[in-house]
């Protein structure tokens, strides 16, 4: 059965102290903490997407080196304010683990397109929510944060 990963980007510096707002070193350790428990969890995504941000697309770097992930790349319709439906609709046609890695409040509203369940999952920094399709359905499987 089918897995998709929804990731919110690791923690980012203020703008203040860089425009393009990094990942902090936080941040980093963040994701690299949450790849782990991806991997204890036998997590193996096909494919990982970002929106194309700074900080989103480094977060998806360390999960690809992290899970040995090849296939990493910036796609559309992504982005905190974009319309959920063309992420939404394209999942319904994916048939491979894929990994998404993007922003609030875009992560919080495509969960809950996705799965009833998704009511009240509060994406902190490098959250991740593990989803399978069952029947037809998205299913939450488990919530990882970087500080359990």
């Amino acid at each position: 059965m089918m897995k998709l990963y929804l990731v919110r980007h690791g923690e980012a510096l203020f703008a203040a102290v860089d425009s393009q707002r990094s990942l902090s070193n936080t941040g980093c350790l963040q994701v690299k903490n949450v790849a782990k428990r991806l991997q204890e969890r036998g997590a193996h995504p096909k494919h990982i997407f970002h929106s194309g941000i700074l900080r989103a697309e480094q977060t998806a770097q360390i999960l690809a080196e992290e899970l040995s992930v090849r296939s990493i790349k910036k796609i559309a319709n992504l982005l905190p304010e974009d319309a959920v439906e063309s992420i939404f609709n394209q999942t319904v046609v994916w048939t491979e683990d894929t990994l998404l890695v993007g922003h609030l409040p875009y992560m919080s509203r495509l969960l809950s397109m996705l799965s009833n369940e998704g009511y009240g999952i509060e994406f902190g920094t490098a959250t991740v929510v593990c989803l399978e399709k069952i029947n037809a359905q998205w299913m939450i499987e488990a919530v990882l944060n970087p500080m359990q």
